[in-house]
């Protein structure tokens, strides 16, 4: 949680004191904001067990949680949309695909890189028959990264799975280019 602002900061000139006690201010603030990302964090994994038991609505609520003690975390954005994706696969209930769509967004949002969103937003636009719009974003994923192969290396995955091993190979070889060392 976030501390309280104080009703007035220290304008220019102010007197030493009162400078003082807006580095103590600047202090506490930080501090708040380091326990904002502890408490997100805490809050993620305690959805994760839940969700790993198989207790979705009590992981959404953690997921919630942590959004509310940081309202930037991508991966609280992810494991919502990764949620919505299992309740969506396990009840066919479309609102659900389209809530997961936007918190996979969301995620990529907040952390353009966020592989895992990637991953599970293009997974889920292949199950919805929307394959084409699953090589589009990983296509521009890899586009606006030249020098990561982590995207190849997704994009190679998702012409495997669609059969064209040609198109695989030539993204893997691109992938080996930028990183021979990448295990994947």
């Amino acid at each position: 949680m976030f501390p309280a602002v104080p009703e007035r900061m220290p304008v220019k000139g102010a007197t030493r004191s009162a400078a003082d006690g807006s580095g103590l201010v600047l202090v506490v603030l930080l501090l708040g904001l380091a326990g904002c990302g502890v408490a997100a964090h805490g809050r993620n994994a305690e959805g994760v067990r839940l969700y790993q038991q198989g207790n979705f609505q009590a992981a959404l609520e953690k997921f919630q949680s942590a959004l509310y003690s940081d309202p930037q975390n991508a991966d609280a954005y992810y494991n919502l949309g990764a949620t919505y994706h299992r309740l969506a696969k396990l009840t066919g209930n479309r609102d659900d695909f389209k809530q997961a769509e936007t918190y996979y967004n969301q995620a990529l949002d907040r952390n353009p890189d966020h592989r895992d969103a990637y991953r599970g937003l293009a997974v889920m636009l292949v199950e919805e028959e929307r394959s084409n719009d699953a090589f589009k974003l990983l296509e521009g994923w890899a586009n606006r990264n030249p020098s990561d192969p982590v995207p190849r290396i997704e994009l190679a995955r998702l012409h495997e799975e669609f059969g064209n091993r040609e198109a695989a190979r030539e993204h893997l070889i691109s992938a080996v280019s930028l990183d021979p060392y990448n295990a994947q």
